[in-house]
């Protein structure tokens, strides 16, 4: 995304801005960042640069909703105000100081899965058509399969197979779905997402570009794959994210392995997009695991 000088300028007088600084870019991200004082609002602020138009509605409709939610506005950034100029879609938000996220302890694992738990009970069929809608496990993966098919021209994926075996018990899975709630779905929930206030010690989280509607088990996607790939790490979490809920989810085995598929399936295409080799072939030793398993 390239940031034009006369942006910069026009975003500095209208929220008085001075001593503005980009931040570092995160790997894989589209996007830019900037940190600044502004006298207009009487802090920092944190300004967020969208390159994708439906990303920065997306968010934007995730922040409302989490506010008018009952959800406590403190495990969210506030936003100050947000527009687009110069084709640029961009948001201001009041800057925390803010501290890197990875649990050591216990607890730690069980807050994180309140946290988790909180947004999905206050959005609890809440749905709206401003953002997009899963209605199943295995409805997902048949999307991501045809987008596979699309980019390779052709339907020789060698993981077929697990495909085909997750289809073959996709009744069951319905099944299981029919008892677990569909709520807002954070997208890329994880420790990289989560950090901690440093003035109230309070977990905060951000980036809802990815946001989706859908059954609540869908969020675990991207957790079951990098955080919580240890058992007890994953009881801890969810006995944390079933307290805050107050319901509990219970699938099979294998709907968890579907929801580890789909996962998998979603990183083939954006590796492939960004010429990213580790994490394609983290996918790859995500989809062996599964074929050993099955």
């Amino acid at each position: 995304m390239k940031v034009s000088v006369e942006f910069v300028k026009f975003l500095t007088n209208k929220l008085n801005l001075s001593e503005v600084k980009y931040l570092p870019s995160i790997k894989g991200s589209v996007n830019k960042h900037l940190i600044a004082q502004s006298k207009e609002i009487g802090n920092n602020v944190f300004i967020k640069l969208y390159k994708s138009f439906k990303k920065y509605a997306r968010e934007g409709y995730c922040y409302k909703l989490i506010k008018n939610s009952g959800m406590s506005v403190k495990n969210t950034m506030d936003v100050v105000t947000e527009g687009e100029n110069f084709g640029i879609y961009w948001r201001a938000f009041i800057a925390l100081e803010l501290h890197n996220f990875y649990p050591i302890y216990s607890e730690d694992y069980v807050n994180a899965g309140m946290l988790l738990g909180e947004i999905h009970k206050n959005t609890i069929n809440r749905c709206s058509p401003k953002i997009r809608q899963y209605q199943s496990i295995i409805d997902c993966l048949h999307l991501k399969i045809k987008l596979i098919h699309s980019e390779n021209n052709d339907t020789d994926f060698p993981y077929m197979g697990l495909f085909r075996h997750f289809e073959s018990i996709s009744e069951k899975l319905r099944m299981q779905e029919k008892k677990i709630p569909k709520a807002l779905l954070h997208g890329d929930f994880g420790w990289r997402n989560i950090a901690i206030d440093k003035s109230s010690s309070d977990l905060v989280i951000y980036d809802f570009e990815d946001s989706a509607f859908g059954p609540v088990s869908l969020d675990f996607a991207k957790l079951l794959d990098r955080e919580l790939k240890l058992e007890s790490n994953f009881n801890l979490f969810m006995s944390g994210y079933s307290n805050s809920l107050n319901h509990k989810i219970i699938v099979s085995r294998e709907y968890w392995q579907a929801v580890s598929l789909w996962c998998a399936l979603g990183i083939l295409p954006y590796a492939k997009k960004t010429q990213d080799t580790e994490f394609k072939n983290h996918a790859l030793q995500i989809l062996d695991k599964l074929n050993n398993e099955i």
